[in-house]
């Protein structure tokens, strides 16, 4: 009987003592749940950066998304949504210049009258590309010829003929074709209106291509257009940093043109030409042998900014963190892998709206100079 009694009081002290412990467990697991739940967050996205990150050919990422024809890039000020529609616009490009080389055989056959669009392209050093007022992206080869875009409008309303595989870029598209005109054709059909939608519904059939825009929520774009079915690519932040080589490189300039003697770092030609008479020549040989920074007017040696121009078109970075089909991927690229991009164009559009003392030109007459 004592047996069982023992028995039976083990049984219920170990019952509430793993009650006990369970219970104390589940409450600090609970508290450190949210913690826990980010830091999987936090390695899920280390991770998913290395993945497809780099940008070239075969990046599954790429490939996928632009299987879509119609594609709006998403995001708020400053997140990099427009430099996402550049890097994909250069990437289609650079794809079709790859089809075209691979197919070379093939279209001479089969597509003569393609061959002689592009041929017409390349006499007037155009792209493909057709891109709405405010974009402007140039394109260099390797033989230093700069190729250029044309404005979307015309090929986008039907008044020219795109070019087989165009790719149609359209920057805030909702300020060219907002939602409320949809509502406005409605009253009053347009022909054109109808074109474009029609266009945009057969893009792939017509001319094998792509229509990519930017807007910052998505849902302002003409629903004629909407409809049809956009594929969002959300740009999440954007990250602009030298590479370390840059860096380096960075620091041996500002070095040597700072604290290194004027020889290593000034046009020493030009200050010799400028010299007229004797004496000034022996100070100038004197002063070559003194920092540069110390001993020299400014023009005579490369400037500093200049110099961290070139080196940051050469050696700056990119890295955006892109949400697309419920995934967050990073992207990284270089200045190599986008158009140049001309970042002044809204500065000139603000700098016209005044005159030179800095006043507010008459918006009538603007108007007037405009038309």
């Amino acid at each position: 009987m004592d047996i069982i009694l023992q028995y039976i009081l083990i049984g219920i002290s170990t019952y509430w003592g793993l009650r006990l412990f369970f219970k104390t467990f589940g409450f600090y697991w609970s508290k450190g749940y949210d913690s826990r739940k980010q830091a999987r967050e936090k390695r899920r996205l280390e991770k998913l950066k290395w993945k497809y990150s780099t940008i070239t050919m075969d990046n599954p990422l790429m490939q996928k998304i632009v299987t879509n024809r119609l594609i709006t890039f998403k995001g708020g000020l400053g997140k990099g949504k427009t430099i996402l529609l550049n890097v994909f616009i250069h990437y289609l490009w650079l794809r079709q210049l790859e089809f075209n080389h691979k197919n070379k055989g093939y279209n001479k056959v089969m597509r003569p009258d393609y061959l002689e669009e592009l041929k017409k392209l390349e006499e007037a050093h155009k792209l493909p590309v057709y891109l709405s007022p405010g974009l402007d992206f140039k394109f260099t080869d390797e033989k230093g010829h700069e190729w250029s875009n044309e404005e979307l409008l015309p090929y986008l309303m039907l008044y020219k003929r795109a070019t087989k595989g165009a790719i149609f870029g359209a920057d805030e598209i909702s300020s060219l074709f907002p939602k409320t005109m949809y509502y406005e054709n409605l009253a009053n059909p347009n022909p054109k209106v109808a074109e474009m939608m029609e266009l945009l519904k057969k893009l792939r059939h017509y001319l094998n291509g792509w229509f990519l825009c930017t807007e910052q929520d998505g849902e302002d774009i003409f629903i004629g257009f909407r409809k049809n079915g956009f594929a969002q690519v959300t740009a999440l932040q954007t990250n602009v940093y030298l590479s370390k080589k840059g860096k380096v490189i960075r620091w041996f300039k500002d070095f040597t043109n700072k604290y290194l003697p004027a020889l290593f770092s000034v046009n020493w030609i030009k200050a010799w030409k400028e010299q007229l008479f004797f004496e000034g020549k022996l100070r100038l040989i004197v002063k070559m042998l003194l920092p540069a920074s110390l001993s020299m007017r400014w023009h005579y040696y490369t400037r500093k900014q200049a110099i961290n121009n070139d080196i940051e078109e050469q050696y700056q970075r990119y890295e955006t963190l892109l949400e697309y089909d419920g995934q967050q991927y990073w992207l990284r690229y270089t200045n190599a892998d986008i158009f140049k991009y001309n970042t002044r164009a809204y500065e000139y559009e603000y700098d016209r709206k005044f005159d030179r003392a800095g006043n507010r030109k008459v918006i009538q007459e603007e108007a007037v100079a405009n038309a």
